[in-house]
């Protein structure tokens, strides 16, 4: 993979205004700040051996 295409750039924080502006015109809302994410971050990331394994009993 390229380097530069592989780059996350989180124009939140790099252009906060530009970025707001964006994500209220997506999203069709009003948000007056950037919003938090609710979903809790794990603390490790889960091995793609356990992800087939819940796939699996799941399906």
């Amino acid at each position: 993979m390229n380097n530069e295409r592989g780059k996350v750039i989180h124009l939140h924080r790099r252009m906060p205004a530009a970025a707001l502006d964006a994500l209220n015109r997506l999203t069709g809302l009003r948000f007056s700040h950037w919003p938090e994410s609710l979903v809790e971050r794990a603390a490790e990331p889960v091995p793609e051996s356990a992800g087939a394994r819940v796939e699996q009993a799941v399906g």
